[in-house]
Formats: C-alpha cells, structure tokens, sequence
C-alpha cells in the first residue's frame, strides 16, 4: 500500500471541510482528526444517497497492539461524538467475542486466550452483517475484573449513523481468523480503519503501567491475592512474562503484519502524543 506520512504540526494546517454533523473548535490535533474523520462518512453518505435512501451505519475500526491506547482512543472518539455531534453512535469491542474461559477450557486452547482461535470470529460477523442491514444485535461483555464473559449482554440498536469497533484482530487476514462468513473478513464491514502504531519499548512499558495501576485496584477490593502479594520485582516479572509469551507473540504475528491495510496510521510517542500520521492513497 502508498501511504503519504505527515507530522502532526503539518496535519494541523490543512484545511478540512467542516462536517455539517458536529460542531466545535479543531484547536486540538484529536479534534482535528475527529473532523478529518467525520470528512469520510460525509463522503460516504453523499456516495450512499446516489444509489439507496437506506442509511447503513459508517463503521470505524480501531486497530492496534495491547496497551497500544486504542481502546481509549476509541471510547474518547465515542464521547466526542455522544456530546458534540447530532449522531446517534455505538461502541463494540472484539473482546466481547472471546470465547468464556470454561469453553477455551474445554478446547485447551486457555494458554492461547488472545489469539485468534480464542474468538468467536463466526458471531462477531453474523453480528456486523446485522448491523449492516439496519437490525439491532444483542452482544455478550467482556467483563476485565473477571477475566471472563459476564452474565450481562449489551443491546445495540439499529439506526445508528456510526458503529465504533475496537480490536486487535480487525485488520486479520484469511488463513488466520477462523470463523469467517462466505470468506468474508472483519475488515470487510469496515468502511474506514485506523491503526495505533508505538515502538515495542513504549507498549511494554504501558502495559506494565497499566497491570500497576490494575494492582492497586486489585488490593483494595481484596482480589487476586496471588497477584496483588508479589513484591515489585515478582510483579514485574510476571507482567513482562505475559508480554513476551502472549503480546508480543500476538503482536508480532496477528497485528503488525497487517498494519498497511489501515487507512489510517498514528505513530505515538512516548508520552501517547501523535507525532506523525499516514493516509493510505
């Protein structure tokens, strides 16, 4: 693929059509990237309204490594367009399709939760194609103080105007994700995707910060004793453990590969600044 990189300062200067759904300053480079965004569902539904009064919702992908901050990334995307926008939205989350842990279990497939075969790929597409035709879904939650799917469900209803969905295998390829319809991928349904991009040094750091902060929070509602008693040194090691036989592993061979295949690329820096960008041509 061609990409045209850009540094952030740069992006900042271009003058984008104002997107008639939302409304607000683009001082910032987050809200600069919401209007550039917003841009391409315009010019989406303009396309749309050539062919079918039908308004199938736009469906933005947030692709990246674990701890890449696309999760965040996406839920902030979410908000801005909950408070700021005159569209009706909704956020999906692929890890609401891993399997529950009795069913990875029974597959012996526990020490591979994360990677590909640990997904429901096959409900997580029947559901998208559902959106697509303008039908609600109800979806099972993934519930990260268990480990686990939880006993709740998570309605989306039809209508919407734009479908977030955030996840480090929307981007996967065939050969890889089991579970695809008529040799469809998931990226198939995505009508713009955007991939988080940092150094592995950054990631591991941030993923190491985010299993502190996650300890502390562990201690005080008295859980994972087995984790929350390890002393700094002990903890560390446990967590670069996972990154190096689980992350990296993912990283290195389910989500970096198919990086190029994003619209849109964000290079982050150490501080989670957006140094530079690349748009697909």
């Amino acid at each position: 693929m061609n990409y045209i990189t850009i540094k952030a300062q740069k992006f900042m200067k271009i003058k984008i059509p104002e997107p008639f759904h939302c409304h607000g300053n683009n001082k910032t480079f987050f809200n600069k990237l919401v209007q550039f965004i917003l841009y391409q569902y315009d010019t989406y539904c303009k396309e749309l309204d050539l062919f079918t009064k039908k308004k199938a919702p736009f469906f933005i992908g947030f692709n990246g490594s674990v701890a890449s901050g696309k999760s965040f990334f996406a839920r902030q995307f979410y908000d801005h367009l909950k408070n700021n926008c005159e569209l009706k939205t909704d956020i999906i989350s692929t890890d609401n399709f891993i399997m529950p842990n009795k069913n990875l279990k029974k597959k012996k497939i526990m020490h591979r939760k994360g990677f590909p075969e640990s997904y429901n790929i096959g409900a997580l597409m029947s559901a998208l194609q559902s959106l697509k035709n303008h039908k609600s879904v109800k979806l099972p939650v993934y519930d990260q103080s268990i480990s686990d799917i939880s006993t709740k469900t998570h309605r989306v209803p039809s209508g919407l105007d734009i479908i977030i969905i955030e996840g480090i295998n929307i981007l996967q390829v065939g050969g890889v994700v089991k579970g695809q319809r008529k040799g469809l991928l998931i990226s198939d349904y995505l009508d713009y995707s955007i991939y988080i991009d940092a150094q592995e040094r950054y990631l591991k750091d941030w993923f190491y910060r985010r299993l502190v902060k996650k300890k502390s929070k562990w201690k005080k509602a008295r859980i994972k004793k087995n984790l929350t008693r390890k002393n700094s040194k002990e903890f560390r090691k446990w967590a670069m453990d996972i990154w190096g036989n689980i992350n990296k592993v993912n990283l290195d061979n389910y989500i970096l590969p198919f990086k190029e295949r994003a619209d849109l690329i964000l290079f982050k820096a150490h501080n989670h600044s957006i140094k530079e960008m690349a748009i697909r041509i």
